[in-house]
């Protein structure tokens, strides 16, 4: 077993591995007696379209200019997955959400992260 959380998150205690009934061996605080369970990041992935099946393509200008992608960000502490998908259309193109659909999510094992896909339909603007 592999624990990549070596100290408690609430108190700092040093975390040992603890057999948790059927998810076998997980990193464990004896200080506040509870399993301290480890997740990847998650980030939203959203095919934004509007109402004349035009879809919005971002250049990554940190990778190259000629790299077209979807809306992409990552989940914050106390809001949805659908209220980050809003927050990230709006805040990457200015773009006011006003139906999505989840289609499904997948894992991608280089950056450790969940990602959770959606089609995002918004009015036709401009783009902030």
């Amino acid at each position: 077993m592999s624990m990549k959380s070596i100290f408690c998150p609430h108190c700092g205690h040093v975390l040992t591995p603890k057999k948790i009934g059927d998810e076998g061996f997980v990193p464990y605080c004896i200080a506040c007696v509870k399993p301290i369970f480890e997740h990847s990041p998650v980030c939203i992935l959203t095919m934004v379209i509007n109402e004349y099946n035009e879809v919005a393509l971002l250049k990554q200008d940190y990778v190259t200019k000629q790299h077209l992608v979807f809306v992409a960000g990552y989940y914050k502490p106390g809001e949805s997955a659908e209220e980050a998908v809003r927050r990230e259309v709006y805040e990457e193109i200015g773009q006011t959400v006003y139906a999505l659909s989840y289609v499904e999510s997948f894992y991608h094992e280089r950056l450790d992260t969940l990602f959770l896909c959606y089609i995002s339909k918004v009015h036709k603007a401009p783009f902030v």
